[in-house]
């Protein structure tokens, strides 16, 4: 359980494990200066086009917003409220669900893969 960053709520510095070594870091990259995150609407949107947008703000942003997905509010709303209701237990009630095997279906878990993420 002390892999876990989300166990930290008044972090005071950053886990070994979350630092990329120096060899590894991007270095000095130019980073462009944005009006807005892209958007990019789900439904209605044909297949290869999605793919394209997707793979085009992934690549070039590293992250984007879906909207028009399909996924009711109150869904989404109740997603949000049970993660923060789990997260914010003691450690000691996570404890049971954490779990390096990735063959279970339901686990706790914080994957730092660098070389393979």
């Amino acid at each position: 359980m002390e892999k876990l960053i989300s166990n930290g709520r008044d972090l005071q510095y950053v886990p070994e494990s979350y630092i990329l070594p120096l060899e590894t870091r991007p270095g000095n990259v130019r980073v462009s200066l944005f009006e807005s995150i892209p958007v990019i609407y789900f439904l209605g949107t044909d297949k290869p086009q999605l793919i394209k947008q997707i793979t085009e703000a992934a690549r070039e942003f590293g992250f984007f917003q879906l909207v028009n997905h399909g996924v009711p509010d109150n869904l989404m709303h109740d997603v949000v409220s049970v993660s923060k209701e789990f997260f914010e237990q003691p450690s000691e009630d996570k404890a049971s669900l954490y779990s390096e095997d990735a063959k279970k279906s339901c686990r706790l878990y914080t994957s730092i893969d660098y070389v393979k993420e």
